[in-house]
């Protein structure tokens, strides 16, 4: 008897076709799922240790050695990404110092060399208006000084040191590319004196090439023959020349793209024009008393118009002493002559009004409490003192010195600043004769 096949459905058939392809695809879908999820939490994750982001990487559901592998080698690329973010190659962030006998290896920034940390970050005080005394030239360096001296190759110790350092620093790197840092590390450290070395020699081209032009265009500009000496017959002092020369290297240092010639003109210019001045101010000195009482007005005028030939040769201070000395001047009144207020100044001051007797003390207070708002470098702080009197017959000249010297850290103050709030001598009741002599107001400081 032939048994009878009786056909499925075909929407039957469809069923079980599409049912047994889920079952299939459902749980490969779920892997790749958790897969995905896993990577990308672990993507999120900051701070972890190497180990910690292997051991996380080696765990995630579905991941097979190959991607592991790939993923070892992602998670120390980003490790190099993450140091250069950071603005630096890896390993050259810090650079060993001269090493004490301790054997510690301090930081320092790439870039500089031992003992020069932050050293480009602070500016140098210079004396306002005094290049002669104390400014450094372009030559700053003693021969003697540690990051000049050869460098001794470090210990095993201090190289295990670095070692444990920059792989603190970048943990993801692998111990080879480690160990090319630390070598690097030593390289730069033992080769800096030599690179140093050879920046000073540089240095001292430069200053050697500006002494030289100095020298020529002196003999040119005086009529001073080679074969004679350039001090003979005190046509120029050595001072002059040494401030000159201070002169060029401080704008060299300034403008390091200027002209050598085009600065030995301007400062050859400059003393020699400052040399004149000073022989007009030794006539306005040898004047009589009658001469100096009737001119009173024309002197102070000459003497104001002379302190511009000082103040561009950077030589104010001798102005000021020389007013003291030749002229029998205060030192406020020395100050308002060779030190003229800045425009900051000169604004504040020009809205004082004359105090009463029940108010000046509070306000003499007040002028040395606003000083920080308009007191510039080039300032003087006597010269300040004496225009604030001029305006306020009723200021204390004594005591406005003695609330700025207990704030002098606050306010900033600079080389003469920090001179001039010492100044010995101050008072405010019998004038200088050189006072009576020059200014149109008697009295000390009027």
């Amino acid at each position: 008897m032939a048994q009878e096949i009786k056909q499925a459905n075909i929407f039957g058939r469809i069923g079980t076709g599409i049912g047994k392809g889920l079952a299939d695809q459902i749980p490969k879908e779920i892997e790749r799922n958790r897969l995905a999820t896993g990577l990308s939490e672990l993507g999120k994750q900051e701070g972890l240790t190497p180990f910690q982001q292997f051991a996380q990487l080696s765990s995630i559901p579905g991941i097979t050695p190959q991607m592991i592998q790939s993923g070892s080698e992602l998670l120390k690329q980003q490790q190099l990404r993450e140091a250069y973010k950071r603005g630096r190659t890896p390993g050259q962030t810090y650079q060993p110092q001269n090493i004490p006998a301790s054997g510690n290896i301090q930081d320092v920034k790439f870039g500089q060399l031992p003992n020069q940390v932050n050293r480009n970050n602070q500016e140098q005080e210079i004396p306002q208006g005094n290049y002669a005394s104390g400014e450094p030239q372009i030559v700053q360096k003693n021969p003697l000084a540690p990051e000049l001296q050869p460098a001794i190759p470090w210990t095993p110790e201090q190289r295990n040191e670095e070692i444990s350092r920059v792989w603190d620093q970048y943990p993801g790197l692998p111990l080879p590319e480690i160990m090319q840092i630390v070598s690097d590390n030593e390289r730069r450290y033992l080769e800096a004196p030599e690179a140093y070395q050879k920046q000073q020699q540089h240095l001292k081209n430069i200053q050697s090439e500006a002494n030289e032009a100095i020298d020529a265009q002196l003999r040119k500009k005086l009529h001073i023959p080679k074969d004679k000496e350039i001090y003979e017959g005190n046509k120029i002092t050595g001072e002059t020349v040494n401030r000159i020369e201070r002169g060029v290297s401080r704008d060299l240092r300034k403008n390091p793209n200027a002209n050598v010639n085009d600065l030995v003109n301007t400062w050859t210019d400059r003393a020699l024009e400052n040399d004149k001045q000073k022989s007009q101010l030794d006539k306005l000195a040898a004047r009589d008393w009658s001469e100096k009482l009737s001119k009173r007005s024309e002197n102070l005028e000459k003497l104001k118009s002379i302190s511009k030939s000082f103040k561009d040769f950077g030589n104010s201070q001798e102005y000021y002493n020389t007013l003291q000395s030749q002229f029998g001047v205060s030192p406020e009144g020395a100050a308002s002559i060779a030190y003229p207020l800045s425009k900051y100044a000169n604004n504040y001051i020009s809205k004082i009004g004359p105090s009463q007797a029940d108010n000046f003390y509070e306000n003499t207070i007040k002028y040395a409490e606003d000083l920080g708002d308009y007191l510039t470098r080039d300032d003087s702080i006597l010269s300040i003192a004496k225009n604030i009197k001029e305006r306020d017959p009723f200021f204390d000249i004594k005591t406005f010195l003695s609330e700025i010297r207990s704030n002098q850290e606050d306010l900033g103050l600079k080389g003469q600043q920090k001179l001039e709030i010492n100044e010995r001598g101050i008072q405010d009741v019998f004038p200088n004769w050189g006072d009576i002599f020059l200014f149109p107001k008697l009295g000390r400081g009027l």
